[in-house]
């Protein structure tokens, strides 16, 4: 992107003096106010296709109390996977560290090993935890009972669950070099255009290929819980 700018010869400095330290307070609550919104559309779009997939009338104001019933949940039950994936990683680093300062030779064993169970832990528990999300706006469960759940009925079945998540990274993957690719070229694009009809063009493009990305990220909510509907009933 920089490599971009620079043969469109635009001049980067001249946003060397909007990075003061209140500008940059400023821009971190809006990233925050950002995420928010962007995890409040995520939650609305799963709420909106798991009314479908259990066949109850859905309009706008349904969509939004469920929304907003399951907003707190949906970002809870995101923060206890997280912990659940990283403590354990965390821990392993710290024994490591503890004997590398006084006992080096266990700790450059503790090293190799602390690789392979951190690889190994992080595959395990997005496994393990995949249909966490997908339980709570189904199930109607709380974020606790959702992840115990997720443990519970993936178990013996992890090859199934991996398959589903290959598929799931392969969107993702696509989608990235695809429409995120472009999207983001097209927003650049507009800091270095000054033609009105280029400009007007390019942002239409943008719009396109924001469409887009919403229209992957519903696709890829729909495919997952469709698979979690489709793997309860197995046995």
């Amino acid at each position: 992107q920089s490599d971009f700018l620079e043969s469109k010869n635009f001049d980067i400095s001249i946003f060397k003096d909007l990075f003061s330290g209140p500008n940059i307070i400023i821009l971190v609550i809006f990233a925050i106010i950002i995420l928010i919104i962007l995890a409040y559309i995520s939650c609305m779009s799963y709420s909106m296709i798991s009314l479908v997939i259990k066949n109850k009338k859905i309009n706008w104001e349904q969509a939004l109390h469920t929304t907003s019933r399951l907003f707190f949940n949906y970002i809870l039950v995101s923060i206890l996977s997280i912990i659940i994936l990283i403590v354990p990683v965390l821990l392993a680093v710290v024994v490591t560290i503890f004997f590398l300062y006084f006992i080096p030779l266990i700790g450059i064993i503790l090293i190799l090993l602390s690789i392979i169970f951190s690889v190994w832990w992080v595959v395990f528990v997005i496994l393990k935890l995949f249909f966490s999300g997908s339980i709570l706006f189904i199930d109607n469960l709380s974020p606790s009972e959702s992840i115990r759940k997720s443990y519970n009925i993936t178990t013996n079945k992890l090859k199934k669950v991996f398959l589903i998540l290959v598929i799931v990274i392969g969107i993702g993957w696509a989608s990235k070099y695809i429409v995120d690719a472009q999207f983001n070229s097209s927003l650049i694009s507009l800091l270095t255009l000054s033609n009105p009809t280029s400009v007007l063009v390019t942002f239409i493009i943008a719009m396109i290929f924001l469409i887009l990305k919403a229209v992957v990220g519903a696709f890829t909510h729909t495919f997952i819980l469709n698979s979690y509907a489709e793997f309860k009933k197995l046995k």
